[in-house]
């Protein structure tokens, strides 16, 4: 692996390596379970390379939009669209609290109005608070990394530790076919791996995801489409 590059693995290679130590026959029988399996892994794995932010522009009925698959959290959101009785288009809110958690200096974006104080998640969409006229509202997000099937994309340093995971669930799934200590083995490999892919690596990850989001603060500010 090269340092400093995220090196994406197949789900189907690390299902078929799995499959292979468990001695399961090359059939789908199984599938759909260890691929259900893999993803719920690598979500609890934690690390920060399995998030990415995201901008997507909605639709607003009622005084709602639906939230992306994979959404997490808010970073911004700017209202645009048409605005009628001297309401002012582009009008923009910050997620200030997350802000300060990623460092981001009050400067920024203390002069505009906090994402909290005008909407709020409920049931998969994002409810403004009170009547508003834009059409549509363009949302900067952090959110789980996806490949096209909406399943989280895993990178060749968590491929041991998804391999694991799948065969520790898959012998206590199906205990009366593997040992006790088979078992045993898979789940203290995964608890290892886990506790390596969450440990000093990952700390070093969020300050670079803090300076990230500090830059893409900027970005929103001084570029008025948007398009970061």
């Amino acid at each position: 692996m090269k340092r400093g590059v995220l090196t994406p693995v197949s789900l189907k290679a690390v299902i078929a390596s799995a499959k292979q130590n468990l001695r399961i026959a090359t059939t789908t029988e199984h599938d759909l379970m260890l691929y259900r399996l893999a993803d719920e892994c690598i979500s609890q794995i934690g690390t920060l390379d399995g998030f990415v932010k995201m901008t997507r522009c909605f639709d607003i009925e009622d005084y709602k939009f639906e939230l992306p698959e994979g959404f997490i959290r808010p970073i911004a959101i700017r209202l645009v669209g048409t605005q009628t009785d001297g309401v002012a288009g582009n009008v923009l809110y910050f997620n200030q609290d997350f802000l300060r958690q990623c460092d981001c200096e009050d400067t920024q974006f203390r002069n505009y109005s906090d994402l909290q104080a005008t909407g709020q998640l409920s049931d998969g969409y994002w409810v403004f608070n009170t009547d508003i006229n834009a059409t549509q509202a363009v949302m900067s997000y952090y959110g789980r990394n996806l490949d096209e099937d909406c399943m989280m994309v895993m990178y060749e340093q968590q491929e041991r530790a998804v391999r694991s995971y799948l065969c520790w669930n898959f012998t206590r799934i199906f205990y009366d076919l593997y040992p006790r200590d088979v078992r045993a083995e898979y789940m203290a490999e995964w608890t290892a791996q886990r506790r390596y892919l969450i440990g000093e690596s990952v700390q070093r990850d969020f300050r670079n995801k803090r300076q990230q989001i500090g830059s893409i603060v900027s970005a929103i500010i001084s570029n008025h489409n948007f398009s970061i």
